[in-house]
Order: structure tokens, then sequence, then C-alpha cells
């Protein structure tokens, strides 16, 4: 799967460069704007932060937040903290509740663990326990050189 990355920051509606764990793995992940479905050359956009529909500047076109963000799509390429797999996935642009906070959630594609995409300065002690209990499981099974 190649995922189209944004040339500029004007077509995306969400756009993030994160650290999945403190120096284990990272997550690059971003939502393009949608076309104007009315007239299909305009990009849809808020007119404030805070509004509530998205506006097409080209027609005029108005959607509802809750309508339009339904159909839009988190590409994420993503280095994994537990296996180090690095790979690219899709999720829908919808935060959900992993490990008791707020993230855009995928899930790896070697080990299948589910990581999150959290806001900045959001991460789930749960998350970390579970980090570093699995690398010290690793370190451990694993054969001694001598």
């Amino acid at each position: 799967m190649t995922l189209q990355e944004p040339e500029s920051m004007a077509e995306c509606l969400y756009y993030s460069k994160r650290a999945l764990a403190p120096g284990l793995g990272h997550a690059t992940a971003w939502a393009l704007r949608k076309r104007c479905s009315k007239c299909k050359k305009g990009l849809m956009g808020k007119l404030k932060k805070t509004a509530t529909e998205y506006t097409c500047k080209q027609c005029g076109f108005v959607e509802e937040l809750s309508m339009h963000e339904a159909d839009v799509v988190l590409s994420i390429i993503y280095t994994c903290p537990f296996c180090s797999h690095s790979g690219e996935t899709t999720s829908p642009y919808k935060r959900k509740s992993l490990y008791g906070k707020q993230a855009y959630i995928f899930a790896c594609e070697k080990c299948k663990e589910k990581l999150g995409i959290f806001k900045k300065l959001n991460m789930p002690k749960v998350f970390l326990e579970k980090l570093d209990v699995k690398n010290a499981v690793e370190e451990t099974e694993a054969p001694d050189e001598e």
C-alpha cells in the first residue's frame, strides 16, 4: 500500500509527527482534506476553528462536521515500539479510548499490538509499563553471545 503524502499543510485536516514511546517507535499521521462533493474542485475547510460545519471556498457548499469527518481517513507511517517493524496503514479519523486516554488507534502489521497516537504529553502510564515489561522479556529471551 502506498499512501499519498501531503505536499503542503493546506491539504491537511490533521498532521502529526509523534514518538509512540520515549526513545522507541515513531509515527507520522495525516488526514487529507476532502474535495467538495458538489463542485469537485475546492477543498472543504472550516471558516473558524470552533465551527461546526465545513464549507467549500469555491462554491460555498456546507457540510455538517459529523457527516464530513465520518468519511475522512487517517494515513499513518510508523515504526512499532514493540517489534521495531516499519510500515504504513490507515485508520478512521476518530479518537477512541486506549489505556484510558483518547487516541487515534491502529495495529502493528507484524506483532498485531494496538498502538495509539495520543495528544501531546498525554501518554498513558499503563502503555509505558506494558512496553517496559515486553522489552524486558525480549532481552531475557535473547541468547547471550559469549
